[in-house]
């Protein structure tokens, strides 16, 4: 029995003994750190847990050392993938049926899926605007962090909706070139004539419809930065060109004699694989040399799922101002069908879908039934299996999971309302909607 109460909390639970080795490791632990109990039982709590805390103060150490109860600590610990986790903490010290102790016992919550995340979110969660703890956006942060003071060229890559201008734009503002403009340019957005005008400039009459001189957007850029998006839609003719100023650091307007000096800062962005352009010959190989000294490569959203819940926290808190609502959290049942989906526009899709949420939602809490319609039979099929062994579909889950809930601690509400995360009048305002009594 003290095992099944020590396995359904939905906060990870563990035991040490007072050499500081896990004693007992439950499974809401193994679903937040991702190390499992066999691989947990007899290190030691700091070799799985990697808080920058370990051995330097943490809550654990007060309590074995000093007999403290510790509660609601906030920390990092590292999930065994290498991402980074924020949780809170409780601690007590252990003892044994003499009364003797033998070690702590610690609880902690993943405050990733907690509404209002952004009020723990700590700034290596964030870079700029940049949202999120997996650890191949902790990578990008690494690159980009590396590449802010240099004069390194930088070619940024990643599918459509991944935020390669965003990144780049973050790069131009934790740089020294943050006060000069930041300027840019879709290479497929023009034809091969207006394009070279639109990027260099031109003198008056360079061309028939040319009635003045007009500065190129290289030039306009000055000292600041210039993002060149999808250069493999230039034509070969504009690549050698662009090849000779990046070699050159000069150029000249079209139809123009003066020299112009390039001190603006090149980076380059791409949806499109350049190697695969190369290899097909539609892409000078000098060229892909000349600016990608470092490549960034954004992941798609669906490989960096850790990463939802924050996103869509991060989105919920510009929309509740945006649309002046009250919207705070998401229904259990409604995250899972956005954990499910494959994402294929990846997060400007997810912040098109959380702003179609702000405008159809009336309440103070988004649920299945506030989400697009291509969600509707997506994770339909899927089946939640609970303790009881029962199964339901995603439709019935949050009433399911209100109802376990409750049954676990004889209807007392107070305590249901504690585990499930929520405040009592908003589990007695899901129970009357969902027909609970």
């Amino acid at each position: 029995k003290n095992e099944a109460i020590f396995n359904s909390k939905l906060e990870g639970m563990f035991t040490i003994n007072t050499d500081w080795e896990i004693t007992s490791f439950n499974h809401a632990a193994e679903n937040i750190t991702g190390f499992s109990v066999r691989e947990a039982i007899g290190k030691k709590c700091m070799d799985i847990f990697k808080s920058s805390k370990c051995n330097k103060g943490c809550h654990m150490e007060s309590t074995i050392l000093g007999k403290q109860l510790s509660i609601s600590n906030e920390l990092i610990i590292q999930h065994k993938n290498g991402s980074s986790i924020p949780v809170r903490t409780n601690s007590a010290a252990l003892y044994n049926g003499l009364g003797n102790r033998v070690g702590a016992v610690g609880t902690f919550l993943d405050l990733s899926e907690v509404k209002n995340l952004t009020l723990h979110m700590e700034e290596k969660f964030r870079f700029a605007n940049i949202i999120g703890r997996s650890s191949k956006m902790q990578k990008v942060y690494e690159l980009m962090q590396s590449v802010i003071q240099s004069d390194s060229s930088i070619l940024i890559t990643g599918e459509s909706g991944t935020g390669k201008e965003l990144i780049a734009r973050a790069i131009h503002v934790q740089s020294d070139k943050k006060i000069f403009p930041f300027i840019t340019i879709n290479c497929g957005a023009f034809n091969e004539s207006l394009l070279e005008s639109e990027i260099f400039g031109h003198e008056k009459e360079a061309f028939t419809g040319a009635a003045k001189t007009k500065q190129g957007r290289l030039e306009l850029a000055g000292n600041g930065t210039f993002l060149l998006d999808e250069p493999g839609d230039l034509s070969p003719q504009m690549q050698i060109k662009l090849l000779m100023v990046l070699k050159t650091k000069e150029y000249k307007r079209v139809g123009g004699t003066e020299i112009i000096k390039l001190n603006a800062r090149i980076i380059t962005s791409t949806g499109k694989n350049l190697l695969e352009e190369i290899q097909a010959g539609r892409f000078s190989e000098d060229l892909y040399y000349k600016i990608s000294d470092v490549n960034i490569n954004l992941p798609p959203l669906r490989e960096r799922m850790d990463d939802i819940p924050i996103l869509i926290n991060h989105f919920m808190e510009l929309f509740r101002e945006k649309f002046k609502r009250n919207i705070n959290s998401i229904s259990p049942a409604a995250m899972q069908k956005l954990k499910k989906y494959n994402w294929p526009g990846n997060v400007r899709e997810l912040e098109n879908v959380l702003e179609y949420c702000f405008i159809v939602c009336k309440e103070i809490e988004i649920d299945t039934g506030h989400l697009p319609e291509k969600f509707g039979n997506s994770t339909e099929h899927l089946q939640l299996k609970f303790s009881n062994g029962a199964k339901i579909n995603f439709k019935n889950a949050e009433a399911a999971i209100i109802m376990e809930t409750l049954q676990k601690y004889n209807g007392n509400r107070q305590k249901t309302a504690e585990e499930l995360g929520l405040d009592r009048t908003t589990l007695w305002r899901k129970m009357k909607k969902l027909g609970l009594n």
